[in-house]
C-alpha cells in the first residue's frame, strides 16, 4: 500500500540530497531539546531521513527499524481504519499545500490526532500529530516534511486542522465530505489569554478574578465565551487548542 496513495513528487534528484545535511543537523538539535518524537518524512523516496531517539512515536520499534521500514511502518503500527484515515488526510494535506502560493507552502501546519498500536503490548496510544513542510522540490512541491508527535491529553480535540500564519488562514477537514473547509481565524482578547494561562496553572475562577482585578462574574462570562469560541467541553481543552494554534 502506498502511504501517500495519489501523491507523486517531481523536481527531486540525487543532487537535491547533497545540501540537506545542515538541515538534518538543525532538526537533530531541536529533537535533543524536545520531549516529543521528532522525525522527517521524505515524500519522494517514501521513507524517513531522520527519526529522533524519543520512543513515544515508535510503537515498540527502534529508530533504525523505523527507518528501514520506511512508510511501511505506518502499516505495521496502525489498524486498518486509522491507516485509511491517515493516508486520506496526508493526501488531502499535500493537495492543500500545493493549492497555496509557493511562498506560503512552508508556512502551513497540520494538527491531527491518531492512534498507534504497540507491537509488544498491542495497546493503543493516542498521539497528537503536528507537521509542516520543511523543504520544497525545485518545482515547488512538498518534499521533506517535519513532524512532531506528543501524547494527546484529555483536553485535546480530535479534529483535523491546518493553518498558516502571516497570512492567518485556517481550515478544518470535513471527513464526511472529504474536503477542507475554510474557517474564520479566532482572535482572543488579552483578558481571555490571561484566563486561559491562569486556568492552565490551576487557579480557580475566584483566584483568577483576584489576580486580574476583575469580578468573579466577569471571569465567569469570559470563561463561558472561551468555551463557546473553541467549541470546547472545558477550559483546559480550550487552552490546549489555543496553545497548538499559537494564540497564547
Amino acid at each position: 500500500m502506498n502511504y501517500f496513495r495519489n501523491i507523486k513528487i517531481n523536481g527531486v534528484t540525487e543532487e537535491s540530497y547533497k545540501d540537506i545535511d545542515s538541515l538534518i543537523e538543525s532538526v537533530k538539535a531541536f529533537a535533543r531539546l524536545s520531549s516529543k518524537s521528532v522525525y522527517i518524512m521524505d515524500l519522494y523516496k517514501q521513507n524517513f531521513i531522520f527519526v529522533s531517539e524519543n520512543p513515544l512515536f515508535f510503537s515498540g520499534y527502534t529508530a533504525e527499524e523505523i527507518k528501514e521500514l520506511g512508510f511501511d511502518f505506518f502499516i505495521k503500527s496502525t489498524n486498518n481504519e486509522n491507516l485509511s484515515k491517515i493516508s486520506e488526510i496526508n493526501d488531502k494535506t499535500i493537495e492543500l499545500i500545493h493549492s497555496l502560493p509557493i511562498e506560503d507552502r512552508t508556512k502551513l501546519i497540520l494538527v491531527d490526532t491518531y492512534s498507534t498500536i504497540n507491537k509488544q503490548t498491542q495497546k493503543e496510544l493516542l498521539l497528537c500529530h503536528q507537521s509542516t513542510p520543511l523543504r520544497l522540490s525545485s518545482t515547488g512541491e512538498a518534499w521533506l516534511i517535519l513532524c512532531v508527535e506528543s501524547i494527546a491529553s484529555a483536553g485535546t480535540k480530535q479534529e483535523i486542522i491546518a493553518y498558516t500564519e502571516n497570512p492567518n488562514k485556517i481550515w478544518k477537514y470535513d471527513e464526511n465530505d472529504k474536503q477542507w473547509l475554510s474557517l474564520e481565524w479566532l482572535k482572543l482578547k488579552d483578558v481571555e489569554k490571561d484566563i486561559l494561562r491562569l486556568s492552565a496553572m490551576g487557579l480557580s475562577m475566584k483566584e483568577i478574578a483576584t489576580e486580574l482585578g476583575c469580578s468573579y462574574d466577569t471571569i465567569k462570562f469570559y470563561r463561558k465565551e472561551l468555551l463557546k469560541k473553541f467549541g470546547a467541553k472545558n477550559i483546559i481543552e480550550a487552552y490546549n487548542t489555543a496553545l497548538i494554534y499559537r494564540m497564547i
